[in-house]
Order: C-alpha cells, then sequence, then structure tokens
C-alpha cells in the first residue's frame, strides 16, 4: 500500500529543473510567482519573490499527502469519517492543481483531478452513511434516548446497506491510478514548482516577477470570478425555486468558493479570513438541510416495502414519525438557508468582499490584488501561459 508519495514508482517524471540556475533548454529560469503577503527580505538584502509561491507550493504538497494518506485508511473501511475526509481532500486538491498550473493542464495533472473527481463520486453514498449512523449513534446516547426503536431500525437498514455496497466501491477505488500522477507532480513540487514559459507572438519570454506577479493574480481572480457567478446565480434560483436539486446545486458551489477563499487566506490576501467564516456559517446551515435529505431518503426506503411495514407494523409507524419530524427539521434548515442568502447582513458582506477584489471599470484605480513588483516591466497583452511540465509530456 503506498503511504506516501516518494514511495510512488519515479518513472515518467518531468524534465528536472532548477529554479535558481539554467533549465534543461538552458534558459533562465526565474521564480515564477509572488505572493499576496508582505515580502521578506532575505539575507543578502535582495527581496524575496517568491514567498507566496513557495507557499501555494507548500498547499499543493500538503493536499496532495493528506489525499494519499488517506487512501489507504478508506481502503481498509475502518474509520467512520474517513470517505467524508478524503472527499474534503479531494476538493482542495482539485482547486490547488488549478491555481499551480495554466490551462490546458498537462496530462498528468489533469489525470490526477479526474482521479480525485472519481474517488468524490464513489466514496458518496458510502460518506452519506457514515454521516447518518453517526446521527443515530448520538440521538441513541441521548439522555434519555430519542425515538430508539426507530433509530436502531434505521441504524441496521445503514449497515446492510452500507456493507452490500462498500466492497464495489473500494474495488472501484483500487482500480484507480493515483500513483503515476502524484508521482509527477511530487516531482514538479520538489522542482521549486512548475517551471512557466510565456508564449507571445511565437517567442517564449523570460518569465520575471513582476509578469509572475500578474500571472498569480490572474489566476485568482479568474478562479474567484467564475466561482463567484456559479454561487451567485445557484442562489438566486435558490429563492425562486428551492427544490432539492437547487439547494444541493448551492451547496456545492458553497464549497468550491470555499475552498478557493482558504487558498487566498493562506496567502494572507485581505479580508479573505473573515469571508471565510461567514462562508462556513452558510455551509453549516446548507449541511443541515443535506444530512435530514439524506435521511429522508432512507427511512422513505424503509417505509416502501410492504413486506416490513406487514411484519413490523408498530416500528413501520414510529419510523414514519421520525421521517415526520426530521421533515420539519429539514423545513426550518431550508428557512435558515433562505434568511442567511436573501440579502442578510453576512451575504451581503460575502458579496461586498468578492467583488472588492474583482477587477472593475468603474475603479481603475483599485490597487491589485498581489502587488506588482517596482521594477517589473510592462505586461505583455493576453499572454498564454503553458507549463513547462505540459510542453514536455
Amino acid at each position: 500500500m503506498i503511504a506516501s508519495v516518494k514511495d510512488m514508482p519515479d518513472e515518467g517524471l518531468g524534465i528536472k529543473t532548477h529554479i535558481n540556475g539554467a533549465g534543461g533548454n538552458g534558459e533562465a529560469v526565474t521564480p515564477p510567482l509572488d505572493s499576496a503577503l508582505p515580502r521578506q527580505m532575505t539575507d543578502s538584502g535582495v527581496l524575496d519573490h517568491s514567498r507566496g509561491w513557495n507557499e501555494l507550493l507548500r498547499l499543493g504538497d500538503r493536499y496532495m499527502q493528506k489525499f494519499i494518506g488517506l487512501l489507504p485508511i478508506v481502503l481498509e473501511d475502518k474509520d467512520p469519517g474517513a470517505a467524508h475526509k478524503i472527499r474534503v481532500a479531494s476538493r482542495r486538491l482539485e482547486q490547488i492543481l488549478s491555481l499551480i498550473y495554466s490551462k490546458p493542464l498537462p496530462a498528468y495533472a489533469r489525470k490526477l483531478r479526474r482521479g480525485a473527481k472519481r474517488s468524490r463520486h464513489l466514496l458518496g453514498d458510502l460518506a452519506d452513511c457514515d454521516v447518518l449512523l453517526s446521527m443515530a449513534e448520538r440521538s441513541l446516547a441521548h439522555d434519555p434516548p430519542r425515538d430508539v426503536a426507530a433509530w436502531k431500525a434505521v441504524a441496521h437498514f445503514l449497515q446492510q446497506r452500507r456493507a452490500k455496497t462498500s466492497g464495489p466501491v473500494l474495488q472501484k477505488l483500487r482500480q484507480v491510478d493515483f500513483a503515476t500522477p502524484c508521482a509527477r507532480f511530487q516531482r514538479d513540487l520538489e522542482d521549486n514548482g512548475v517551471r512557466l514559459r510565456v508564449h507571445c507572438n511565437g517567442k517564449i519570454q523570460a518569465l520575471t516577477p513582476g509578469k509572475a506577479e500578474q500571472i498569480v493574480q490572474q489566476r485568482i481572480l479568474h478562479s474567484l470570478a467564475h466561482l463567484w457567478r456559479e454561487f451567485e446565480s445557484i442562489v438566486e434560483e435558490s429563492h425562486e425555486d428551492p427544490c432539492e436539486k437547487v439547494i444541493h446545486g448551492v451547496r456545492i458551489a458553497t464549497k468550491r468558493l470555499r475552498n478557493l477563499v482558504e487558498v487566498m487566506k493562506k496567502l494572507g490576501i485581505s479580508g479573505s479570513a473573515e469571508t471565510l467564516v461567514l462562508l462556513r456559517e452558510l455551509q453549516r446551515a446548507i449541511g443541515e438541510w443535506h444530512d435530514m435529505e439524506v435521511l429522508e431518503h432512507v427511512t422513505s426506503k424503509m417505509l416502501v416495502h410492504k413486506k416490513f411495514v406487514r411484519d413490523h407494523l408498530e416500528l413501520a409507524v414510529e419510523i414514519e414519525q421520525l421521517f415526520l419530524r426530521n421533515r420539519e427539521i429539514k423545513r426550518t434548515s431550508e428557512e435558515k438557508f433562505r434568511r442567511v442568502t436573501m440579502n442578510s447582513h453576512d451575504y451581503q458582506e460575502i458579496k461586498r468582499w468578492v467583488l472588492s477584489k474583482l477587477p472593475s471599470r468603474a475603479q481603475p484605480g483599485r490597487p491589485p490584488l498581489i502587488a506588482p513588483h517596482p521594477a517589473s516591466p510592462p505586461s505583455v497583452p493576453d499572454p498564454v501561459i503553458v507549463s513547462f511540465a505540459a510542453s514536455s509530456k
């Protein structure tokens, strides 16, 4: 079992380069990206322009190691929270890949992203079962216990359902190749990051610190603009049509936006910490609704079995009462969610912060998200950024 990326095969890796020397083709390599963090002085008195880029790489390494470290735990199927944890790690890994690499991503980065997404989809049902089993345990541990017979029946149903699906799901997960793309991504990280080249008018230009700052800013802002449009659109749709599918879409959009803001916080971008707190509160409100939604589906499946209802009529009545009480909790969660997203102070604060970071023609004097280096050359219009790894795959 692979416990670390360093244990993975080293075949098929990208060409190794040195950040302070020359690349494999002899051209000079410049530290590619700067940071929203305050610049630091090195021992020689020279400004360190790579601090933010290095922080991005550290996040990439941390997210990948977290994901890989959870894989054997998930496959052993002994930790009831592992499926949920690796699904969270997969989203974070996808987000960081989109910031470290330019489009189109190199083949191995796309493969790693697809693998992370597939693991999340495969483990969705197991994670839901684990959450509901934990909910059942809390209810049964309550003093006095609540709906004991109903919750025990629900827990038994969930355990049977999980036991039936876990084998095939984990077997499919074992067949996903994570070793090769993770090893190649690790090599990029060990090379002090993906070496970038700028193609403009058919020529390869040196990537100066000033231009690198612009690239990082462009990637973050592009991602923020895209995720905010997606989030705002689905929230507005939920006000007009608060059906299950739409609210689930809000839940996913909130997670994606939160993952990006987490990275922005790590890079020290102002206001991101406060916005992250507000997004967590919103996600918690939607999470309560989602748990009740999954529980409703489970209990309804139990009640449609005619043989179960006929043989356990009294228990079926208790389960139906539990179903109705949880539907009330779900309705309360929907109302709470609508209050949070319908012109509430917190929602407006999130919107205000996002719009303050996005470029606007109405505010031409807005300071950049990442302050440019004072000696940086004029920006080249519409550069196409490609990764060195992508060009040598």
